[in-house]
């Protein structure tokens, strides 16, 4: 493989990530945003419900990092079949 490939590659990929981290930030920090163009008296845009939504989405999105993270090392694990622990890794 060319170096210049490689590295456009290597670019490209970093771009994604970076993106992708962007965007999840950015959705995660909206949670606990009341939209412009909204009432901002209605009762779905009360504090308690913009926190609690927001704090259920941090759950989600590090429930979610959790399980990616562990699931980077089934085939190490002692049980299941090969088949089942290269699906989950």
């Amino acid at each position: 493989m060319d170096v210049e490939l490689a590295v456009a590659l290597f670019l490209s990929g970093a771009f994604y990530f970076i993106l992708f981290w962007f965007f999840s930030l950015q959705g995660v920090v909206d949670e606990f945003r009341i939209p412009n163009l909204e009432d901002p008296t209605l009762e779905q845009f009360q504090y308690s419900w913009r926190f609690g939504n927001g704090m259920f989405g941090l759950v989600l999105t590090f429930g979610l990092l959790w399980t990616a993270v562990k699931s980077r090392k089934a085939r190490s694990w002692l049980y299941g079949s090969g088949t089942s622990l290269n699906i989950i890794s």
